[in-house]
């Protein structure tokens, strides 16, 4: 069986930072009640979600000193 692929024109952080925009507007257009608590509870998960992976995608762009992985990998000097 073979799995479905979705090739994806936007980023994740775009499709992610379009979802919260149309949840905040959902959320501005409900009346004051349970459904704008959860439309606004949704929209901070997603912001929250959306400044983890900023963080992520900023240290994937830092690549580690040279040398750093071998360092890493050593074991521990004997005494």
């Amino acid at each position: 069986m073979q799995t479905r692929r979705v090739k994806h024109e936007k980023t994740f952080e775009k499709r992610l930072a379009e979802e919260v925009q149309c949840f905040r507007e959902a959320a501005n257009q409900a009346q004051p009640g349970m459904a704008r608590e959860l439309l606004l509870r949704r929209v901070r998960q997603m912001e929250a979600a959306l400044e983890l992976v900023e963080q992520k995608g900023i240290a994937r762009l830092v690549s580690p000193p040279a040398g750093a992985a071998l360092k890493a990998a050593a074991y521990p000097p004997k005494p």
